[in-house]
């Protein structure tokens, strides 16, 4: 017996050193099992080798070392498992108590409350990173986690690439964020602070596709940290937080856009899930109902509201509204149409590079997405990410279309100035020719003849020579076919205003004194980055109005050309300021830099994929024509409408239009004139020749 009780007592005394040394033994070999399959790909190797990983004596067993000694050896058993066992009382009053059973209930300084906890964990763990087996694995760590136990099994799969060891945010920085392919990251922290913290900084170091799975205290910690800048936009989230129970872990995952806060997904008891659940399902195809703020404003055509009495928008139409009302009907939300709070339109960039407008909101996350035929810009891509391009537009001037010329100048307009030129130069030719042929032939003749002849009219004395009735009957000839192409053209210059030469190209519109004026600074940059010369040189004329009414005022006053997108000048030439059928505006002739219309996004906003799909669709099917060719009638029938009750009362004209005094002024203009020269020549007669008018 004496004998029996040296052997046990010598057991006792030396199982922690043995245990030790198989500890030691095992984490050697496991750092040597991770270097060696992941040569030059795992950072944080040298910390591994270097005893950040756990030594502590319950770490390097399996469940089978602790629980199967001999019988006769059932003390040393239960000495053992007193030394490894942990207190399972209740933590009260710390951070992270929740009311669904999902908080822990072991020392907060230490993730696991015994050894089987550890390895439930250690095959959770593994288990789920076997599900994505293709993509490349990632994993984080603190000093709670260290031990090769926890992550033995995931860091043996051929798919790892990095692990880090983390203790500050900045160790964050060390992970690569960027990859090609899908990228899976196992961020087991026991302290969840350092995490949440990195979340809210530089938005750029972070993977917004990667799918994620966080160990955490509790479900509070898992709010918070979904609820951060990057939290918000990430769309793969699984948290993974210690149960009530022993060996068991509950699941939980983001919603997006469904909803607040993580919601249940499974539970993981010892060694299996209680279910079968998918752990990243597509959040954005059906959204759910979800109601997303769009800011826009009105700018027509491309979204153009009615208004009731009272100035309330009663109906927003449009091709961008049409598009948007399309998106939430494909992807299941609803959507909240806001103005820019600061009344900006698109905006600007301020001194501390903050933006206003539609671009500051979405900047700021205060909008899921914004619509207003928005250009896609380098400028912008810096703030804001845009969708799939819906349109193609070129930058258009809208001119004011310039007085019709008086109808007192209607009597010349049949002949260009070159023919009433060779006109006037055949009078001075053929009358003395004529006079010539006819003193020759001793016929009386005046001036009066070859007159009226131009007029069509009869000569008294017909002549008698043979060469002077050849030459008469092509002169005939000659003024007949005039008069009647005169008579004929007349007509129509008499009852259609002729306007006057203008402004229709870019060459002539830089030697013009024309302004050009915009709203927003983001033509003056086209214009300024414009390779053709002629364009480069308008940006020196360039100026920038607060709203387009303003533009459009200084265009009917003719002081400024409107430069803006194609759809929006033909659309005002069209229906705008139109009196009797005419436009007061016009587009000129040529156009410049192209450019394509996109949605504005949050930057790194999860919808952008999505969305890019869906608008992809509505442009093979033909909606988005269909929708702009809808909004269009829509807006010139409203345009018909209001002109119709501006109108109402008076009579309308006949079909046929009578001549007035208006467009035959010319006509009496020439009576006048010849009674000015006749009146001249009646007092030059008297004056310069009295002898013979005393005689007459």
């Amino acid at each position: 017996m004496d004998f029996l009780n040296f052997v046990a007592l010598a057991v006792i005394l030396t199982y922690p050193c043995i245990q030790a040394t198989q500890q030691s033994s095992k984490h050697s070999q496991v750092v040597h099992r991770i270097t060696q399959s992941n040569s030059g790909v795992l950072d944080g190797i040298p910390t591994l080798q270097h005893g950040a990983l756990s030594t502590k004596p319950w770490g390097s067993h399996s469940n089978a070392q602790i629980g199967n000694f001999p019988p006769n050896h059932r003390r040393i058993k239960a000495k053992i498992n007193k030394y490894v066992k942990r207190s399972k009382g209740s933590v009260t009053g710390t951070e992270g108590v929740v009311q669904d059973e999902a908080t822990s209930v072991f020392d907060p300084d230490k993730p696991f409350d015994n050894m089987k906890d550890l390895l439930s964990f250690s095959h959770l763990v593994t288990t789920m990173t076997q599900q994505m087996s293709t993509c490349e694995l990632v994993v984080a760590y603190d000093d709670g986690y260290s031990d090769p136990e926890v992550f033995e099994g995931a860091l043996s799969l051929s798919n790892v690439k990095q692990v880090v060891h983390v203790k500050t945010t900045e160790d964050f920085k060390k992970l690569v964020w960027l990859s090609p392919g899908c990228r899976w990251y196992v961020m087991l922290l026991h302290n969840l602070e350092v995490l949440i913290s990195f979340l809210d900084i530089d938005r750029d170091a972070w993977d917004y596709d990667g799918r994620y799975v966080v160990a955490a205290l509790s479900m509070s910690q898992l709010n918070r940290m979904i609820r951060t800048d990057k939290g918000r936009k990430t769309q793969h989230f699984i948290g993974i937080v210690k149960s009530r129970q022993e060996y068991e872990w509950r699941l939980y995952t983001n919603q997006l856009y469904w909803g607040k806060g993580m919601r249940p997904l499974t539970t993981w008891r010892e060694r299996s899930f209680t279910s079968s659940p998918v752990f990243f399902p597509d959040k954005l195809s059906d959204l759910r109902g979800a109601t997303l703020r769009t800011v826009t404003f009105q700018w027509e055509p491309s979204i153009m509201y009615q208004r009731a009495g009272t100035g309330e928008i009663t109906l927003r139409y449009g091709v961008d509204i049409s598009v948007t009302r399309l998106l939430g009907q494909a992807m299941n939300f609803s959507v909240r149409f806001d103005e820019p709070a600061d009344g900006e339109l698109w905006g600007r960039q301020n001194e501390d590079r903050s933006w206003t407008g539609l671009m500051g909101a979405l900047d700021r996350d205060e909008a899921d997405m914004g619509v207003a035929n928005l250009f896609l810009s380098y400028r912008r891509i810096g703030v804001v990410d845009f969708s799939l391009p819906y349109d193609f537009e070129e930058s258009c001037f809208l001119a004011r279309t310039e007085p019709p010329l008086p109808r007192w100048q209607a009597l010349s307009f049949p002949f260009h100035w070159a023919t009433w030129i060779a006109i006037f130069v055949g009078l001075l030719v053929s009358g003395p020719l004529l006079y010539v042929l006819i003193l020759a032939g001793h016929g009386a003749s005046s001036w009066l003849d070859t007159y009226g002849l131009h007029l069509r009219e009869t000569q008294v004395h017909p002549p008698r020579r043979g060469s002077t009735q050849v030459l008469v009957s092509f002169f005939w000839l000659y003024t007949m076919i005039l008069t009647i192409a005169y008579c004929t053209n007349l007509i129509a210059f008499l009852l259609v205003n002729k306007l006057p030469a203008s402004v229709q190209t870019i060459r002539e519109l830089g030697y013009s004194n024309l302004d050009v004026v915009g709203v927003g600074e983001i033509f003056k940059k086209l214009l300024v980055e414009a390779s053709d010369p002629n364009v480069k040189v308008l940006a020196d004329n360039y100026k920038t109005v607060g709203s387009k009414e303003e533009a459009l005022r200084q265009v009917l006053m003719g002081r400024a050309v409107f430069l803006e997108n194609q759809g929006f000048v033909e659309f005002v030439a069209q229906t705008k300021f139109i009196k009797g059928g005419v436009s007061r505006t016009r587009v000129m002739q040529e156009c410049f830099a192209p450019h394509y219309i996109a949605m504005g996004l949050q930057r790194r906003t999860p919808l952008k994929q999505k969305v890019d799909e869906v608008i992809s669709w509505l442009q093979q099917s033909g909606l988005i024509r269909h929708s702009f060719e809808t909004s269009l009638r829509m807006a010139a029938s409203n345009e018909r409408n209001k002109a119709a009750d501006e109108d109402e009362g008076e009579v309308e004209e006949d079909v046929l239009t009578a001549l007035n005094l208006d467009h035959l002024q010319g006509i009496f203009f020439i009576l006048l004139v010849g009674f000015l020269l006749a009146a001249f020549s009646f007092f030059g007669e008297r004056i310069s020749f009295p002898r013979y008018a005393s005689q007459e």
